[in-house]
């Protein structure tokens, strides 16, 4: 899986089995003209960044809660749009 290689390996297990099936996953089911990807629930950007990094989308988008975890998430994307908000108000 050539994808993994641009992944931190520092990660615990846990997080690196979720990279792994990800990966996998966008691997077997998407093409690199697949437009814009939404990860709702970004948190701090981790799979935002593995995202940009690997070009599987044109553009990324992510929203989450925490305006912190916005920041964070910024500071680790080059070109991904983050957003904060709230969906339920």
């Amino acid at each position: 899986m050539p994808i993994l290689l641009k992944i931190n390996k520092q990660l615990t297990p846990l997080i690196w089995s979720r990279y792994r099936f990800v990966c996998k996953m966008l691997s077997k089911y998407l093409t690199k003209d697949n437009s814009t990807c939404l990860e709702i629930g970004c948190g701090a950007g981790d799979m935002l960044g593995i995202l940009e990094k690997n070009s599987f989308f044109k553009r990324i988008k992510g929203v989450d809660l925490s305006k912190e975890s916005m920041v964070i998430a910024q500071e680790r994307t080059k070109n991904a749009e983050i957003y904060t908000d709230d969906f339920f108000n």
